[in-house]
């Protein structure tokens, strides 16, 4: 979470498995330990809820299953989350995000309370018959005030959810997932710097599609298209090698030794998760700047 942010204090009613549960303190640092079912996962989703802004829309609209057992949504129950949070009384940026979500001032000490609320948007009745999940909206206030619309503090005091570190070689490999590429895109290379490299990589590709091996592996290709669906096709492959902006960042791979041979792929798992931790935690540092 972004500044010294911390949760002081979580609850969770109605959703899931837990009926009505409270964290008072909630502990910093904290490690969820249990038995399978018991809720680990549910309250870590509970909390993404309201925290996490990697979390589709979609997502925040729950199904019949995710309400407590004891109730249901025929009967127009609705599932509230509330989160406390303090540590940001030296922050400014933070206190002027939380006006309007404050639910203490005493001492030097601020609390600021973001609640999700799951519920029907018309009155049980109104309709003449059982509600659906349709039926239903969600919102992310301040406080206990509908009114004060908090959804936009998840941009600046973010929950960060990591999927089971033990594929990280894997999200290095897909730009879309790969921490590294996200942080290059928002760090880009001076303009001037990619303009000369992809110069550079120009040339370069002009004589790698004028070698005797690619063109003739490009005509090998062809005279097979043509052999299995015919000139009538219109396909006429050609290789392309990276020259975008974009190509040029999504091509960039992290070395781990001294000589700069060794990728991630070349690395334990272990080693591949720290550097997946470190490059979340540069990502995060440059947020704030």
């Amino acid at each position: 979470m972004g500044s010294n942010v911390q949760l002081s204090r979580v609850r969770v009613k109605n959703f899931r498995n837990f009926r009505d549960l409270v964290v008072d303190p909630f502990p910093t640092p904290a490690v969820i330990v249990g038995l399978n079912g018991v809720g680990k996962s549910n309250l870590l989703h509970a909390l993404r809820l309201v925290l996490d802004p990697d979390l589709p829309n979609r997502a925040r609209r729950l199904q019949a299953d995710d309400v407590h057992d004891g109730t249901s949504i025929q009967q127009g129950a609705t599932v509230t989350i509330e989160v406390d949070l303090t540590g940001f009384d030296s922050d400014p940026d933070l206190q002027g995000t939380f006006d309007g979500a404050l639910v203490s001032q005493d001492g030097a000490a601020r609390v600021a309370r973001l609640t999700y609320s799951f519920g029907p948007k018309v009155p049980i009745g109104a309709l003449g018959r059982p509600l659906t999940a349709d039926d239903y909206s969600y919102d992310i206030f301040g406080g206990d005030d509908p009114g004060q619309n908090m959804r936009h503090a998840m941009d600046v005091v973010p929950l960060t959810v990591l999927h089971a570190l033990r594929d990280a070689e894997g999200d290095f490999r897909r730009a879309d997932r790969s921490p590294l590429t996200r942080l290059l895109r928002d760090r880009p290379p001076a303009l001037e710097t990619i303009q000369a490299t992809l110069t550079a990589l120009k040339v370069a590709r002009s004589q790698l599609n004028s070698d005797a091996n690619v063109q003739l592996l490009v005509s090998d290709l062809r005279r097979r298209l043509d052999a299995l669906a015919g000139t009538q096709l219109s396909l006429v492959p050609s290789l392309e090698f990276a020259g975008r902006e974009e190509d040029l960042i999504r091509s960039v791979q992290l070395l781990t030794d001294v000589a700069g041979t060794r990728g991630i792929d070349r690395t334990s798992t272990g080693t591949a998760n720290v550097v997946y931790l470190a490059l979340l935690l540069v990502s995060r540092v440059s947020e704030k700047q």
